[in-house]
């Protein structure tokens, strides 16, 4: 495996969390990001930062937990996201980002430290299928997969711990106001 140099190398850890972060999907807590833009007053539209992959919602600023209603309207040329808000505001968006590739050994990824074994792993068995080993990719697929179920357990435990309260119709002190008004719900 001689023929292996620096760029081969960084094309396939770029593939191997690529693939990771497809994997994990809308669970790769490590992805998620918040930040702070305007939106603009229907029927205008705002166009997102080109970093935002997927928008989870956004929140005003004036009032944390109080959300702007959105809309999905297009991807423009440039492929980033266009929505249409209820209402122009400065806002916080929570949203997924898009992981910018490596392009030297030096460069940083916010891929989760604990899994980099994972990374190594698929790197390696990428190797084994350009040499043709069998054995050493028999191997090294049975070890992907278990590292892979031990990510996917951890990028599950993360997110059920950062759940959203859900909400009801009505909040507790509505409710009662409203049964000692008319006596019932």
């Amino acid at each position: 495996m001689s023929n292996v140099n620096d760029e081969m190398m960084l094309a396939l850890t770029n593939d191997a969390i690529r693939e990771a972060n497809n994997v994990a999907g809308d669970n790769a807590y490590y992805l998620r990001r918040t930040v702070a833009l305007s939106t603009l007053a229907p029927p205008s539209v705002t166009t997102l930062p080109p970093e935002i992959r997927r928008l989870y919602r956004l929140e005003r600023t004036s009032c944390p937990g109080s959300y702007v209603e959105w809309t999905f309207v297009r991807h423009d040329t440039d492929n980033n996201m266009v929505i249409l808000a209820e209402c122009g505001a400065a806002v916080l968006a929570h949203h997924h980002i898009i992981e910018p590739d490596l392009v030297t050994d030096a460069s940083e990824t916010s891929f989760p430290w604990q899994h980099e074994e994972l990374i190594v792993t698929m790197v390696l068995l990428r190797l084994a299928e350009i040499d043709g080993s069998e054995q050493l990719l028999a191997l090294l697929s049975e070890r992907k997969q278990q590292l892979m179920s031990v990510f996917k357990r951890d990028c599950l435990r993360y997110e059920r711990q950062r759940a959203e309260q859900m909400s009801t119709m009505y909040s507790r002190e509505s409710w009662a106001t409203q049964i000692a008004r008319t006596g019932g719900p």
